[in-house]
């Protein structure tokens, strides 16, 4: 990718960002992204539930009216 495409006349910047930590050491296995947790040793994706650690499950339901609760 970064060398581009020239048959298509496209060509890459050398300037890239990226949100991934790049660390000396031990290696980045989770990545937070758009509401989700990426495992990149496992190539796993699951819901990223951190913000609602400290709150009541209830408040993060959506409900118009109920009447009778747990029913």
């Amino acid at each position: 990718m970064a060398g581009g495409f020239p048959e298509y006349g496209c060509t890459v910047n050398n300037k890239t960002q990226t949100n991934v930590p790049l660390q000396q050491g031990p290696v980045c296995t989770e990545v937070a992204y758009c509401g989700y947790m990426i495992n990149t040793m496992l190539l796993h994706i699951t819901g990223d539930y951190a913000r609602y650690r400290f709150q009541d499950i209830a408040h993060s339901m959506r409900l118009l009216e109920v009447k009778h609760p747990g029913k």
